[in-house]
């Protein structure tokens, strides 16, 4: 799917692995490729790639493809989603646990290792409407345990949005009873009419100025 709002995605390996053609990222339910990955400044081993399309939380994991092989992860994230990709880097030195856990809001949840051998473990959280707080890992190890720490901002509102611009916003779920736009023209100085759409799927396609609130 096209969305209309590809995102750039990059990671920095270190010099030491600069101009490498084997850097290669995983998606969630994806298959690994180096399709269409760059690196952004000769020698500087930082790789970059454009991704769109993704409309329900996600990441993306990086991998070197040499030997030695170093991983790198990062979270994506729908806006307005009520839910959330969270990931924490142990190292490949504690890769196969089956302990990991996350904490939010003080409930525990174990959590995979997203490619056997990395030592990255993450999941779907799903907090409480509107959570802004920590979410706090640990390895779940009897002896040694590691924590991680990292931090969970949900936010329901999207303001302003430009003319032009087509935004997936949110996945309509039982929770959503009310739909606001506020302060929205009858037309954009261009003549269009701003509209609020819903296609397959379930998500919401917005296109307007002023403020919409989903409740």
């Amino acid at each position: 799917m096209n969305t209309g709002n590809p995102v750039r995605y990059v990671v920095n390996f270190g010099t030491g692995k600069a101009g490498l053609s084997t850097i290669g990222f995983v998606l969630k339910d994806f298959e690994r490729t180096t399709e269409t990955v760059t690196e952004l400044k000769p020698g500087s081993g930082v790789y970059g790639v454009t991704i769109d399309g993704i409309v329900t939380p996600s990441y993306i994991l990086w991998d070197t493809g040499d030997t030695p092989v170093i991983y790198g992860v990062e979270d994506i994230n729908v806006p307005l989603c009520d839910h959330v990709f969270q990931s924490v880097n142990l190292g490949q030195s504690r890769s196969g646990l089956a302990t990991v856990g996350a904490t939010i809001a003080g409930i525990r949840m174990v959590v995979p290792e997203l490619l056997p051998g990395s030592g990255i473990y993450g999941g779907v959280f799903t907090p409480p409407w509107g959570y802004r707080g920590p979410i706090i890992w640990d390895s779940g190890e009897t002896v040694g345990i590691v924590y991680a720490v990292g931090s969970i901002n949900l936010h329901y509102e999207l303001f302003s949005q430009f003319k032009t611009s087509t935004y997936i916003v949110k996945k309509v779920v039982d929770s959503v009873t009310k739909i606001e736009l506020q302060g929205v023209a009858e037309t954009n100085e261009d003549g269009d009419t701003p509209h609020l759409l819903v296609y397959n799927g379930g998500y919401l396609l917005i296109e307007s100025g002023g403020r919409v609130n989903l409740r």
